[in-house]
């Protein structure tokens, strides 16, 4: 069946993207030379799909690291899945993670995907956290000064 993008536009662009995920796909963008394919298999009833695959649509617009090859409309439920692949391996996500939230679908992936891909996507995630704990550190530094001045 071919996608209908009109009508599941709104979940689309209403699905909420992490800063963190954000963080992550940014800093795929710039290190991460080789791109990712994506296939995704959706539910033909808007209501019936999971808001993972929505909030991965979404990121898939804004990023540079994800070449959506096809979009398949299906009738099941639990044969929902995206197969996400590159040079090194293919990792398909089901149903019953992708039902789970976006950190579910990031560490199946990290789990499953070959270990140069998982090493990538593991970099961008320890480079997430020093930043928040060097914004943390300004903050409590801040608040700290604040009360003596």
């Amino acid at each position: 069946m071919i996608f209908n993008y009109e009508k599941y536009k709104h979940r689309i662009i209403t699905a909420y993207i992490d800063p963190g995920l954000m963080y992550l796909l940014t800093n795929l963008d710039k290190s991460f030379y080789s791109s990712f394919g994506m296939d995704i298999f959706i539910h033909s009833d808007p209501e019936k799909v999971p808001e993972t695959i929505y909030q991965i649509i979404r990121a898939n617009q804004a990023f540079n690291s994800f070449n959506l090859k096809k979009v398949v409309e299906i009738d099941e439920v639990l044969e929902q899945k995206i197969y996400f692949y590159s040079s090194y391996n293919t990792v398909e996500i089901p149903y019953n993670i992708l039902n789970k939230e976006i950190n579910e679908a990031i560490a199946y992936l990290i789990k499953n995907a070959s270990d140069m891909v998982a090493s990538v996507i593991t970099m961008g995630l320890l480079k997430g956290s020093k930043l928040a704990h060097i914004l943390n550190n300004i903050n409590m530094r801040d608040r700290f000064f604040s009360k003596y001045t």
